[in-house]
């Protein structure tokens, strides 16, 4: 059979695996009935260790039109007592009745609901995060690599050309210029883009050091050593579309989340305030592998520019 989840129980999981620390989080997990032996499935499972003792916290997830009553608290307090949780909390995602949420404190079950982050005091960072958060490309183009080389006395700077010959310190052929300038390219293609996102292209320098000997043979005279060179190369970046934010603030935690859809990643963007001072944030694909962590240190430091 299989596991049955929906968008607002994922929410609710990628909350939890956020914001758990070292606790195990797993959707849709499997919980043996103590009577039965049967497997009944749970949301959402915590499962962590306080002093010496293992706790499983059991999230139950609805999302209706209407608020949930007693009788939906009812049968999931029924389910659990013959479960292994220490601790149930049950998400509904338009609340509860007054006398469902009365049931339940009697029962010692924990009832939350997102709450709109318009309600919130952290409404200015959302506002900010989203109008500011777009899916764009990344742009780095070569303009120039120029070889920093060690001439005999004597003798002239060879030229340079994409079949000039490397070889290594025993006089063994490595290749030639046109592979190393392919693997300079590579290296600068993995360099990660910078946080902040500018307008217009960017100008700048970088230069690399040669970890092993090179020397070049130009027409039978005495090799010449390449020691370091510099690399000069442009950045820019392509605004692409808008990527609209909900926010919301459940468990007693703000966060916000949103669909990316390119035609590089497909996946979430999962983003939570982890203090007043801080928030934390990440890419993560359809199987919840987390593609890229986001920063949003600017935040804080363009907030405390303007105190």
């Amino acid at each position: 059979m299989p596991k049955r989840t929906n968008p607002f129980q994922k929410f609710i999981y990628d909350i939890k695996k956020q914001t758990a620390g070292s606790a195990i989080v797993t959707e849709s997990k499997m919980l043996i009935d103590k009577i039965t032996g049967d497997e009944r499935e749970v949301d959402v499972v915590l499962e962590t260790n306080i002093a010496g003792h293992d706790i499983i916290i059991s999230i139950e997830c609805v999302d209706r039109k209407r608020k949930m009553g007693v009788k939906w608290v009812e049968e999931m307090k029924t389910k659990h007592d013959s479960l292994p949780t220490d601790k149930l909390v049950l998400c509904s995602r338009t609340g509860f009745a007054k006398s469902a949420l009365k049931k339940a404190e009697h029962y010692g079950i924990d009832c939350s609901t997102p709450i709109s982050f318009e309600k919130l005091n952290w409404q200015n960072v959302f506002n900010r995060l989203s109008n500011s958060i777009y899916y764009g490309t990344y742009h780095l183009q070569i303009t120039q690599i120029m070889y920093n080389i060690e001439v005999p006395i004597g003798d002239n700077k060879p030229t340079i050309y994409d079949k000039l010959e490397i070889f290594d310190v025993n006089g063994n052929l490595l290749g030639n210029i046109q592979n190393l300038n392919d693997q300079i390219h590579s290296f600068m293609m993995q360099l990660p883009p910078e946080n902040k996102v500018t307008d217009g292209i960017k100008s700048k320098s970088l230069r690399l050091f040669v970890s092993q000997t090179l020397y070049f043979h130009t027409d039978g005279k005495l090799p010449c050593r390449l020691n370091d060179l510099d690399v000069e190369f442009n950045t820019w970046w392509v605004k692409g579309t808008k990527i609209p934010l909900q926010a919301f603030s459940i468990f007693g935690i703000n966060s916000a989340h949103g669909i990316l859809n390119t035609p590089y990643i497909n996946g979430r963007i999962i983003i939570t305030e982890q203090d007043s001072n801080n928030l934390s944030g990440s890419i993560i694909d359809k199987d919840r592998n987390i593609l890229l962590p986001l920063d949003f240190s600017y935040l804080k430091k363009d907030s405390d520019k303007s105190q």
